[in-house]
């Protein structure tokens, strides 16, 4: 069994191996896929969006307090919403999915 928090190790020819090693960063795939993804959510995504923005506004307009309870719940339900975008389908019910 191998440890996962081992630090890399480097091979006889000088590469890296083991967990946790950094590959190459590539930006432009990284755009590329992401706009695939909003591509093919397009409207669920707007329609995340938009309720995310309508729950936030309306908890600071009840008081200023439920802010602190909405807002990190509903930042987290669109951040799994964005990762379910990128593998593949998303639903509109990801993003209340912290409540």
């Amino acid at each position: 069994m191998t440890n996962p928090f081992e630090a890399p190790s480097h091979g006889p020819s000088g590469t890296s191996s083991g967990p946790g090693v950094a590959g190459d960063l590539d930006v432009f795939l990284a755009y590329t896929q992401g706009w695939e993804a909003v591509q093919r959510n397009f409207v669920v995504w707007l329609g995340a969006l938009l309720a995310a923005f309508v729950a936030i506004f309306v908890a600071e307009l009840l008081c200023f307090l439920p802010v602190f309870v909405v807002g990190p719940a509903v930042a987290w339900g669109l951040m799994r919403f964005h990762l379910q975008a990128l593998e593949g389908e998303a639903k509109f019910e990801t993003v209340f999915s912290g409540f």
